[in-house]
């Protein structure tokens, strides 16, 4: 069986030169995207949350199946794929015996992306791990030994650009002994922001793909030279091309949060043409992602029309609307924004009023934006109704 996940270099294709008989260097590259595949197997103990969840699990093999039959069958065909994390959905045992005597979704992770026709690499999230049941370090055995992942993090060059693919749960949020231990957010660990600091610092126009959006990213997450991901993203600004995330099995639009491109990508668990390709330029240096304009932003589906195969339901609003808000609130707090208290706004969500000398009014909102069960959030400066992500 033929496993692409760890090649360090994605070479482009191109047309040979039957002059010369060399192949000359490729114009351009693309860059295929997708998250949350959730794959399960034999050993799934039924259900979820909500209906949603627990038939759409039912399908996520089938599904991710349907998108590797789009994505192979692109004309030109894509040169890499990034999954930003929750390739699998949960780990039936504590004993890494059992991951060597029987067939588990690791297993079948390994052979579903072999039969990508280009290489697929992955960054890790949350249903990746199954912390305090199980120890991180079985996660990270599994995936060097299913995956031929030498780490959890890992940096792919694609046609002049770089791509780095990070694991949000190496830090001390996803460290049942650390003092800011809290699975809900990523963090990402001293010795991986360094790194990242490392390699954005050599120049190259670099993407970031993990699993976590911005809104559950940790925070001052160290006393160290970085504290966040936040501060190396803002000091390497002209380096980071863009960002990926998961997770909220959404499209969304996270571009303010960065203050650069930014996105978060819907499941291939809910829909299979929950995937976009990103066509870079060589000569230019330019960058497009031709489908971003047809899907439906906060929704599980790419169009807003759920696939018919299934009748899907949407699911109330999470139970983490508070959480999503307070975490922005203390965000602004240590911008130097005075922020007052949320409160609930009948019909619109909660709310806070927050001032900063020199500046207007900013106006943080979490809110349901579609009346459809999604929660989002909005921060904007002056009071203008909130946006759709």
């Amino acid at each position: 069986m033929r496993i692409w996940l760890m090649s360090a270099l994605v070479a482009c294709s191109g047309v040979p030169d039957t002059d010369s008989g060399t192949e000359p260097s490729p114009t351009t590259a693309r860059v295929a995207l997708i998250a949350d595949s959730h794959l399960i197997d034999a050993f799934y103990t039924c259900c979820e949350g909500s209906e949603l969840d627990t038939e759409s699990l039912q399908f996520s093999e089938s599904r991710l199946l349907d998108t590797r039959a789009q994505l192979n069958a692109l004309e030109p065909p894509p040169d890499a794929l990034m999954v930003a994390g929750d390739i699998v959905h949960e780990f039936p045992s504590a004993d890494p015996a059992f991951y060597e005597d029987n067939t588990t979704s690791m297993d079948r992770a390994a052979e579903i992306y072999a039969g990508f026709d280009f290489p697929a690499y992955f960054a890790l999230g949350n249903h990746d791990y199954e912390v305090p049941a199980l120890p991180r370090e079985l996660t990270w055995d599994l995936v060097r030994s299913k995956w031929n992942m030498d780490r959890t993090w890992q940096a792919v060059d694609v046609g002049g650009t770089r791509w780095l693919l990070l694991d949000g749960q190496f830090g001390p949020t996803w460290d049942p002994e650390d003092t800011l231990y809290d699975r809900d957010f990523a963090s990402f660990g001293d010795e991986q922001l360094a790194w990242v600091d490392a390699q954005l610092s050599e120049g190259l126009p670099t993407f970031l793909v993990f699993h976590h959006p911005p809104n559950f990213v940790r925070v001052n997450e160290s006393s160290g030279a970085f504290p966040d991901l936040f501060a190396l993203v803002a000091s390497h600004g002209d380096t980071v091309e863009g960002i990926f995330t998961g997770h909220m099995h959404l499209w969304m639009d996270t571009s303010s949060m960065w203050e650069r491109p930014g996105y978060g990508l819907a499941a291939t668990r809910y829909d299979a043409r929950n995937w976009w390709v990103m066509d870079i330029d060589l000569t230019t240096g330019d960058w497009a992602i031709p489908r971003a304009s047809e899907v439906q932003y906060a929704s599980f589906w790419f169009d807003g029309e759920q696939p018919e195969e299934a009748s899907l339901r949407r699911v109330p609003k999470p139970k983490d609307l508070r959480v999503l808000a307070d975490l922005e609130w203390a965000r602004l707090q240590a911008e130097g924004w005075h922020c007052r208290t949320l409160r609930d706004v009948p019909g619109q969500g909660l709310a806070a009023g927050c001032a900063k000398t020199g500046q207007r009014h900013h106006v943080l909102t979490v809110t349901d934006l579609r009346g459809d069960g999604w929660v989002g959030f909005a921060p904007q400066h002056d009071h203008h109704a909130p946006h759709n992500p």
